[in-house]
């Protein structure tokens, strides 16, 4: 879904100000490569987060390689990624995934509240700022490699619902709030949206909801 996504302009990486990702339920592969397009994430205490892309037997494309580690660590990156382990939010804080974790009636107010602190810094500062970040993760190459690597591989396509729904099945086996949300139909379909995208720029905020990514969202 992330073609999808960026055809209507839902693409926290590519934000022009500062992109806060709130995160409030489950967060999963796609979903997961969607929120790391993010500045820094927020999250729920009801959150929860996987990589499920090797399990369902298919390789990411939206960024997870090149981001993942960036956030988490090479370690736990490869961890999440070749385990499909599922992590609530006090774990996501701990290993550096999200910034903070607020119970769940507060989290808009306190991404908010983030978003009017960084509208507050002169917009040149923070463009600056951010160009020193952006410069220094030098996130393009992985970026690259992972999509050509993904390209070259050819997924076991009759074998992949069976995945799909073993995936989801273990998943909400492993968290109850999991199982809040609705299945996925089919590969490619969408999921409940579990993200929200505050941008704040210009001395101003605006919102904008988005889910899913160029992987299976629900899985």
């Amino acid at each position: 879904m992330l073609r999808a996504l960026t055809e209507a302009g839902v693409r926290p990486d590519l934000v022009v100000g500062t992109s806060i990702g709130a995160v409030n339920g489950a967060t999963f592969t796609g979903g997961l490569e969607l929120a790391l397009g993010c500045d820094f994430l927020i999250a729920s205490d009801r959150a929860i987060f996987a990589d499920t892309h090797a399990r369902v037997g298919i390789l990411p494309r939206g960024g997870m390689t090149a981001r993942l580690p960036l956030v988490v660590g090479g370690a736990q990156a490869r961890r999440m990624s070749m385990t499909g382990q599922v992590i609530d939010a006090a774990t996501a804080e701990r290993i550096g995934l999200v910034t903070e974790v607020v119970p769940h009636d507060r989290l808009m107010a306190r991404v908010m509240d983030c978003a009017r602190a960084i509208a507050e810094v002169p917009p040149d500062t923070v463009r600056g700022l951010m160009e020193m970040y952006v410069a220094q993760a030098a996130v393009a190459p992985g970026l690259a490699a992972e999509r050509e690597i993904a390209r070259r591989h050819v997924p076991d396509w009759a074998g992949l619902e069976k995945r799909r729904l073993d995936v989801m099945a273990r998943n909400r086996a492993l968290s109850p709030s999991a199982a809040r949300f609705a299945p996925v139909a089919r590969y490619g379909g969408s999921a409940r949206s579990s993200l929200w995208l505050s941008v704040a720029g210009e001395n101003a905020s605006r919102m904008s909801r988005g889910a899913g990514s160029g992987s299976p969202s629900g899985i």
